[in-house]
């Protein structure tokens, strides 16, 4: 999952579109130290000009579940990071691609 999350934030920064919510460190009990969470999904904030993300996303062939169904504003997204490796290559190209409207 590392690997795909640091694909994953160089689409989220080539596109301009989007930022990505910061994860805070977290303590590992096995390693006895502080590491980065690498979730299977992965919020993003649409930046001005984007009311609807879902909306957005889907024009673009991306599915998303919209922040609406989770309590939050319609700006922000949650992207699976779980698929086949092909899958996840073309989610990230078409990220990076990504403009605004």
């Amino acid at each position: 999952m590392k690997e795909r999350w640091e694909k994953f934030k160089g689409a989220i920064e080539k596109s301009k579109v989007f930022t990505l919510t910061k994860y805070p460190t977290s303590y590992c009990h096995f390693n006895k130290d502080l590491s980065e969470q690498y979730p299977a999904f992965a919020w993003l904030n649409c930046l001005e000009g984007i009311k609807d993300g879902e909306s957005y996303l889907e024009k673009l062939k991306i599915r998303t579940r919209g922040g609406e169904r989770f309590g939050v504003d319609a700006k922000y997204v949650r992207v699976s990071m779980i698929g086949t490796e092909d899958e996840f290559i073309e989610l990230c190209t078409r990220l990076s691609n990504a403009k605004r409207e």
